[in-house]
């Protein structure tokens, strides 16, 4: 009985390792598609290319896994807005879908969880049980998240806003906002009027919000230096005087 379990997962460690390095090769060819248009570090883990859409001059820093659970279909299930950068050891796990705008920004050990195990039933290994396919994250332009940031479950985050280091959104976010804490709450929110950021947002004129279309228009004027985040993805050119 033991030599049978030996010879089992000796088999299933030789299948395993074929398996992915045959399916790491493919990902090498996705890889090359890129080249030229964004900058995505070797160790960046991504488990579901052919479901994955890269903007122009995005750039994936080192360690960063892209989880892709559910890939069946062809049909793109993570977008990822031009001129992103997303830090070094984020994690992306979709769930039905992540869209993510343009100038998306984030800081190390930031997560965007769409997908969970299934965990109906304690007597199972959750580990085979699957995972859920329910959620959708979306995230307009030009959001930056802090250090440790996480987000959780079927939300949106409006446009121009910032997530605190360490916060945990659970819901929505309105355009222009600064959040902070577990569960993440609003704290601040921009005043068009005013030209600032302000505690006191209840009586704001959303009418003074521009649309996504309105506000990317305005940020595509705006300088941008790819040299300069495209070295920060790399562990060999990472240092700079």
């Amino acid at each position: 009985m033991k030599n049978y379990i030996k010879r089992y997962n000796f088999i299933s460690w030789l299948i395993g390792n074929i398996y992915g390095l045959l399916f790491g090769l493919l990902g090498f060819f996705y890889r090359i598609k890129y080249i030229g248009s964004c900058t995505i570090a070797w160790s960046a883990r991504i488990v579901g290319w052919k479901n994955l859409r890269i903007g122009k001059g995005v750039v994936l820093c080192h360690d960063t896994w892209i989880n892709v659970s559910h890939r069946k279909s062809a049909n793109i299930s993570i977008s990822i807005g031009d001129k992103s950068f997303v830090g070094v050891r984020n994690f992306f796990s979709v769930g039905n879908s992540i869209d993510i705008g343009s100038y998306f920004l984030t800081a190390s050990n930031c997560s965007f969880i769409g997908a969970s195990h299934i965990v109906d039933d304690p007597f199972s290994p959750y580990l085979s049980t699957g995972v859920t396919q329910k959620n959708d994250i979306i995230i307009e332009e030009n959001c930056f998240f802090g250090y440790g940031s996480s987000v959780v479950g079927n939300v949106r985050i409006g446009r121009g806003s910032i997530i605190g280091a360490h916060a945990v959104v659970l819901g929505d976010i309105p355009p222009f906002s600064i959040v902070i804490g577990n569960p993440a709450h609003v704290v601040k929110r921009f005043d068009f009027k005013s030209g600032t950021w302000t505690k006191e947002f209840d009586g704001l004129d959303e009418s003074l919000v521009p649309s996504r279309e309105e506000y990317k228009e305005t940020l595509d004027k705006k300088s941008f230096n790819p040299l300069f985040t495209s070295i920060l993805a790399s562990r060999l050119l990472s240092s700079i005087y």
